[in-house]
Parts: C-alpha cells; structure tokens; sequence
C-alpha cells in the first residue's frame, strides 16, 4: 500500500491505477491545464499546477520511481524518498557524488542523472488567410516512439540482466579515426551505436522480442490541432507530451506552427485587412451604392457613398469591424481598408463633339497660370509616359561624371590650392 498518495489524487486515478490508466489521465489535465489553452490572466497559476502535473506523471510513469514512491513518497526536493541504508558500496558512492563510476564500470555518457526532458517536435503548417479568420481544425498524421509494452522500457526480456557493452568496453563512448582533407587524420569520439552511450546493453538473446532491445514501439496516430479564429503568422498550437517518449526521459511536446499565406486580395497587418476596389470615374463624382467585396467568411459588404461626396486618388475607405477576429471573439474585429483606385474612361469614349463643352461645364475650372504681357510663350507636344523612368541612366549610376573621369587616376585628381 503506497504511504503517500498525492501524485495519484492529482491525477485523479487511483493508487493501483494502469500505466494506461495514469497516461490517459496525465495527457487529460496536462491539455486542461496547459498555459497555451487557457486564458492570459489564468496562465501563472495554470503553469504551476502544470509542473506539478508533469512531475507527478514523470515519477508515476516509470515502474522504479512508482514503487518507490509507494515504499517511501517523496523527499524534501520532491523526487521519490530513498531507503536508509548503513553502507553503500564505494562505486555507488563516488557515482553519486561525481557523477561517474569508477573502476571498470559504465563510464560518462552512463552517468546517473535526473529524467531528461525529451526533445520537441516542430511542424511549420502553410494555411490560407481564410482559416486563419474562421478557424478550423488540423489534423496530422505523425508516427513517434512509445514504450515498449513487452519491457517496459528497458529493452531486454524479464529477470535478465545488461552487462558490459563490449564494443565500448563499458567507456559509453568510441573513438573514431578519420581522415580529413586528404591525409591529416583525426580522433573523434562518438556515442557508442551499440549501447546509445550507456555503458551497458543486453545480449542478443536477452533482448525483448517485440522491440528488439531498442525499449520502444512505433506508434501512428492522428494528432488533432484547433485553429482558433484570428490567429497570426508564427502562432503555435501545442500538444504536450506527445512526442517520442524513452526509458527515463520525459516526452517532449508536438508543437504547430502555422505559416501564413499570401493572399490575392487582402493585406493583413496585425488585426486590420487592407484591399483594393476600383471605383468608376462617375461613382467617383457622382455617388452610387453596391457591393464592392466578399469578406473571408463569404460575406457581401455593400457600400453607399453619396452622390456629392467625392472620391478621389489616393483616398481610402475604411470599414469598421471587418477586420481579423480579435483573440476568441470572432465577432470583434479590427478593421477593413479599402484602398480606391479609381478607373478613368479610355480616350475619346464620347462621340457627340459637344459632350466635351457639357462635362467642361459641370466639372470646375482648370487651375489658371498668369504670366506678363512680355512672358514668351512656347507651344509644345507631349506623350504619356512613366514616371519611373525619371532620371534616366542617372537612376542606375554610382558616381558622377567628374568621378567617373577621375576614378583610377589619383594623379589627375585636381586639388584646391591655398590662397
């Protein structure tokens, strides 16, 4: 019967509870309580209470810590209590204190130490402005390493026993003679392949069957991710713990990073969308009322504008709340711009000759220049041409003409001569 009970009520499960059980309950309050899912005020406690989580499923987990939090709980750093003991043999000892065995035992990369946490694993996901806006859900197929069921773990068969690794003799680690750059040679020291650095392994025929001594298992599984709506470029959806597990190491975490999109119509920054309509020169001066959008969830936005209000080059039409969803209310928005971008009639698109002296005449007057009864006056022909050709050659030049003709010939330079 387990003296201390604390791991198993945080979890909820019971003290004889399966390590199916306890995972199931362990992946349940870790998603519960993750400080990604929950909202920013509540983050700082949720954090604690999903350490505090995570420690109970790390010692729970492993068969050896287990029992020996049953036997003896937890000591004052919070890790299973130790048996008293009289004596320990002097291996143990100077393992413990330096972190190495001595004599001709595992060594370094066999070091005993604390559970690990496991590495994470990324996955950058491309998705359109579209869901970004509505939110949706992701779902991935992924393959990962799980403990092996038959061993535990450990990788070798019940009752038997890992001895010296004999390709490393024990050391944990290899030395590699190479070559490099044609004849230098160098010494490189490497994890062991055939003991992954611990000093010791199973024989051939104490290995477990069903992983053949590796310890884990491929497990493929579909791993659902909830985009929620108004999420950003670089946002990440985390599903902790379930990335490759291993003897002694906590898993590390599934982590989405979404990607987003470039669109063919709307620019985002932050939560505001930016688009451009093309409004006709006579909507421009004259008004008009229709629909000039579809938003990202499909909706029709139309707008008036009223006849006299004046639409012109460069101006923007800006639309409140229709935006990118704030956070989780998708019904709070930023805002929508709508750059115009008036289209003019081609030319001569009137045939009666009169039109001309009607439109003169409704439109205000052209802008007039004086100049003096003496002033010579030039008639001139132009063309419609592009203003980024202005400057010519000279846009692409680096240096001057003077500086072209001086340049390698620091002889030729003029100097300025005191007077």
């Amino acid at each position: 019967m387990a003296v201390d009970t604390t791991l198993y009520e945080l979890l909820e499960v019971e003290v004889n509870a399966s390590s199916d059980d306890i995972r199931k309950a362990y992946k349940r309050h870790a998603l519960a309580n993750h400080p990604d899912k929950v909202p920013e005020t509540e983050r700082a406690t949720a954090s604690v209470r999903f350490q505090k989580i995570q420690q109970a499923y790390d010692i729970l987990r492993d068969p050896q810590s287990r029992s020996q939090y049953d036997q003896y709980g937890l000591d004052e750093k919070g890790q299973p209590a130790m048996e008293e003991a009289g004596f320990m043999e002097m291996d143990d000892l100077l393992s413990q204190m330096f972190g190495m065995p001595m004599g001709g035992g595992p060594g370094k990369f066999a070091a005993r130490e604390r559970k690990r946490r496991g590495s994470d694993v990324i996955h950058e996901y491309p998705i359109s402005l579209e869901d970004m806006y509505t939110g949706r859900e992701i779902k991935l197929a992924a393959t990962r390493d799980v403990t092996c069921s038959g061993c535990q773990g450990t990788g070798g068969k019940r009752f038997a026993k890992e001895r010296t690794c004999v390709a490393c003799q024990g050391r944990g680690y290899q030395h590699h003679i190479r070559q490099v750059q044609g004849h230098y040679l160098t010494n490189q020291q490497v994890i062991c392949p055939k003991c992954s650095g611990k000093g010791v392994a199973f024989r051939e025929k104490d290995r477990c069957k069903r992983c053949k001594g590796k310890g884990v298992t491929d497990q493929r599984r579909i791993l659902v991710f909830n985009v929620p709506p108004g999420s950003h470029d670089g946002d990440k959806i985390v599903q902790p713990g379930m990335a490759d597990e291993a003897l002694g190491m906590v898993p590390g975490d599934v982590i989405l990073v979404l990607r987003e999109k470039d669109h063919n119509v709307f620019e985002r920054l932050g939560d505001d969308l930016m688009a451009t309509v093309e409004i006709s020169l006579a909507e421009a001066l004259c008004g008009f009322s229709r629909v000039l959008i579809t938003t990202l969830d499909g909706r029709a936005l139309r707008y008036t504008q009223p006849a006299g209000k004046i639409l012109r080059p460069g101006d923007c039409i800006v639309v409140s709340n229709e935006g990118m969803p704030k956070g989780r209310y998708i019904d709070v928005r930023g805002d929508l711009y709508l750059k115009v971008d008036i289209l003019f009639p081609p030319d001569y698109f009137y045939q009666q000759p009169d039109v001309a002296r009607k439109l003169a005449q409704l439109l205000p007057r052209a802008p007039h220049v004086s100049v003096s009864a003496n002033t010579l006056i030039d008639d001139v022909e132009g063309r419609i041409g592009d203003k980024t050709q202005f400057g010519g050659e000279a846009r692409f030049a680096s240096h001057t003409e003077e500086e072209e003709y001086y340049s390698g010939n620091s002889q030729s330079v003029p100097e300025c001569t005191a007077q």
